[in-house]
């Protein structure tokens, strides 16, 4: 038996079998990201160096597929590479939505994110990110509503460093 020509063989043949694995997962990680049984999961990128303040963060909810009331809240994914320099984040939430065609339903919220339990450790658990979720409240939608939620900082250091992004989850 050729040795060089089974060795080549089986490279290939595991090399195809990883790649079809790798899609296969990929696939199956596209489907699971953003849907949470009839629920909405989004994350939008922030600048890690600096979350400007003049910048907002813009979630767009197309359609609905059911009406009922929904639990809102905000997704942080705070970097450890870049130091956030406070413990709390205070951002403001501005949302629109359409219930129809002529009710329109306007809502603004502030939030305060803490980072620390109160005796100063971090609140995640995370190596490279750490995850934080803060919940906004509810708001009772029928089917088809859409949306638009609006979040931006109201921090007085006009750029925050060590937010990787945010996202908006609703169930």
């Amino acid at each position: 038996m050729n040795w060089a020509r089974f060795h080549q063989a089986a490279i290939r043949s595991h090399g195809f079998l990883a790649m079809v694995s790798a899609v296969l997962l990929v696939g199956v990680m596209h489907l699971v990201s953003c849907t949470t049984d009839n629920g909405y999961l989004r994350y939008q990128s922030l600048r890690v160096a600096g979350w400007e303040y003049r910048d907002s963060v813009e979630f767009v909810v197309d359609s609905l597929p059911t009406s009922g009331t929904r639990q809102l809240s905000v997704a942080l994914r705070k970097s450890s590479s870049h130091a956030y320099p406070y413990t709390s984040l205070t951002m403001a939430v501005h949302q629109t939505w359409r219930l129809g065609d002529s009710t329109l339903v306007n809502r603004i919220d502030t939030m305060e994110c803490v980072f620390n339990k109160p005796d100063g450790m971090i609140r995640s658990k995370g190596v490279s990110l750490y995850p934080f979720e803060f919940s906004l409240g509810t708001v009772t939608l029928p089917t088809h509503a859409t949306g638009r939620v609006v979040i931006r900082h109201l921090m007085n250091q006009q750029s925050l460093p060590g937010f990787e992004s945010i996202g908006l989850r609703m169930e």
